[in-house]
């Protein structure tokens, strides 16, 4: 379990490397990190949901009982990981960098089809849900 957790810890120092960096170009070219016309609350809620959706499907599919509702799942990816990005980074870069990782914890194809954890994502949430995927 150390060792996975070590692992993710890297993961997520990458990610915020490159997101940090992207950042920083966009700020110098006078671009948006998204060039959505969604603002980054409701583009960040959408994934939150996906990626709660995603993690109740997954512990379905490994039949993993797991006793907290979609929005408790939720809350706690509100409290838990977009609370950590806001705290370090601040509202705005905060809120950018938690929307661009949730966004990669999912499949891509989360507004065509049910959502699917990536394999980051089911670490991620599996660390932040107290191990209920790791077998």
């Amino acid at each position: 379990m150390a060792l996975l957790t070590d692992q993710l810890g890297k993961v997520v120092s990458t990610c915020e490397s490159v997101m940090l960096t992207d950042m920083e170009v966009s700020r110098e070219t006078n671009h948006s990190c998204n060039q959505s016309c969604l603002p980054v609350e409701v583009r960040t809620a959408v994934y939150r949901r996906a990626v709660a959706q995603g993690y109740l499907s997954a512990c379905e599919h490994y039949g993993l009982n797991v006793s907290a509702s979609l929005d408790e799942v939720q809350m706690t990816i509100a409290l838990e990981l977009e609370g950590y990005y806001v705290r370090k980074y601040g509202p705005e870069n905060g809120m950018e960098m938690a929307c661009t990782m949730l966004s990669e914890m999912v499949q891509p194809d989360v507004l065509v089809a049910a959502p699917r954890l990536t394999r980051m994502g089911e670490t991620m949430m599996d660390e932040l849900l107290c191990g209920r995927l790791a077998a």
